[in-house]
């Protein structure tokens, strides 16, 4: 898994690509632990890229959205493509994620 971050107001974007997995969840959770620990208001979280999730992969999105909702803060996915926003719906997680179709929305 590839991923980076661009600073925004009052918060961080995250950008993915590859698979959200038990062996890359990792990475990405070092990267929400420092946004949960830096208090930030707003991650949003690029989507588009990811091509395949597993449970582990959505229980850590679960996770860090429980976390930043805890601190007045949110966790937006957006940009999933078919066979993750698939997923999602099937678990029933779109009832408990926020999820955007494009970036813009995702800020708001």
């Amino acid at each position: 898994m590839k991923i980076s971050q661009e600073p925004m107001e009052q918060g961080v974007r995250i950008l993915l690509q590859g698979e959200l997995t038990l062996q890359t969840n990792t990475q990405l959770e070092s990267v929400l632990k420092e946004a949960v620990k830096s208090k930030l208001k707003n991650v949003v979280v690029d989507m588009s890229r990811v091509n395949y999730v597993d449970s582990s992969g959505l229980r850590l999105l679960v996770d860090y959205h429980h976390q930043l909702s805890y601190l007045q803060g949110k966790l937006v996915l957006f940009g999933m493509t078919p066979n993750v926003k698939k997923v999602i719906e099937v678990t029933r997680l779109n009832q408990v994620l926020t999820l955007q179709d494009d970036p813009d929305s995702a800020h708001s």
